[in-house]
């Protein structure tokens, strides 16, 4: 029919994004400890000391007058409940009147002072450094000798010194574009998504999306919607699970990205140089992943193809797809 050999106009409209967990990222300076002779709420006392310098230790709720206190800077709660998420900060002789060792103890200490967190996705590390606490958020106390049977003291007192880290699992996902567009569609060349709606001859990059997790197994992202649709239920193909070039005169609806920065990578069948897509309104289909969280940001340079043959009904298409990012605890 005459109508078919006629541009149509086909708009991808809409491109909308969500996120399962969204928190600030912070990664470092989580954890804020001093030696003290109070220890206000929301802080929470790891320890009791005897004094500042040459102290026995004993566990929290008892006589000592010197506390080691600790507090969460972005508002996590905080305790000193062997249990749950949790790590042990030194081991103890007695639960009073105690001398301390290392974690685990190397004279089989039985008593343990800990400093453990409730807020989900928190992770808690405490280690042993001479000197100075490279690579930890504070020093929480320092001991006569990193090696068994010491003293306690402040932070100042002794050069072997207990260090400790919270990190708050975290997630951020940005799209800088949420309206893409081709433009008029023929098939007698490959159109490109642009930020204009316009549409390109050229493959271009039509948008960015952002991404960066601290969790601990990294993240997923997905896309979840339809191909290119008419309001009367007229579609182009989409070209499904195989990555596939762009080939003018057939029916086509494709994505794919690449990534820039961070750890992050763009998953088959959309990493490679042809286009795929595979998702429908009820089934998602990964996009992207990141194995591990870093806090480090990675952009997906997305991009968008089409392509209609002879016998594509003229009418106006869109699609909404939904980009998804999932923490992976």
């Amino acid at each position: 029919m005459e109508s078919h050999r006629h541009a149509i106009t086909i708009e991808l409209a809409l491109l909308v994004f969500m996120l399962i967990f969204l928190a600030p990222i912070m990664l470092y300076a989580q954890l804020n400890c001093k030696v003290a002779a109070s220890c206000m709420a929301p802080s929470v006392s790891v320890a009791n000391m005897s004094d500042t310098t040459n102290a026995h230790a004993e566990l929290p709720g008892q006589s000592y007058p010197y506390y080691i206190c600790c507090n969460s800077v972005t508002g996590s709660t905080l305790t000193n409940i062997c249990s749950g998420n949790y790590q042990a900060v030194f081991a103890l002789s007695d639960t009073t009147n105690a001398h301390v060792e290392v974690y685990p103890s190397p004279s089989g200490y039985a008593t343990t002072a800990c400093l453990g967190s409730t807020t989900i996705g928190d992770k808690i590390t405490i280690g042993y450094e001479s000197g100075i606490c490279i690579g930890y958020d504070d020093t929480l106390a320092s001991m006569s000798s990193i090696v068994s049977n010491a003293h306690i003291g402040n932070e100042t007192a002794y050069g072997d010194k207990i260090c400790g880290t919270l990190y708050s699992q975290s997630i951020s996902f940005s799209i800088d574009d949420n309206t893409i567009g081709f433009g008029p569609l023929s098939y007698s060349g490959t159109k490109y998504a642009t930020g204009d709606t316009l549409g390109s001859g050229i493959e271009v990059v039509a948008h960015n999306l952002d991404a960066s997790t601290s969790a601990l197994y990294g993240y997923t992202i997905t896309v979840l919607g339809g191909t290119l649709s008419s309001s009367i239920g007229d579609t182009i193909t989409a070209i499904g699970p195989i990555n596939t070039l762009p080939s003018i005169g057939d029916e086509q609806f494709g994505i794919r990205g690449e990534a820039v920065g961070g750890t992050g990578v763009v998953e088959p069948p959309y990493s490679a140089a042809g286009f795929a897509y595979d998702a429908t309104v009820s089934s998602p289909d990964v996009i992207a992943t990141e194995s591990a969280g870093d806090g480090v940001n990675t952009t997906y340079e997305m991009r968008y193809m089409s392509n209609i043959d002879e016998l594509t009904e003229s009418s106006n298409y869109d699609a909404v797809l939904t980009y998804v990012m999932t923490a992976n605890y």
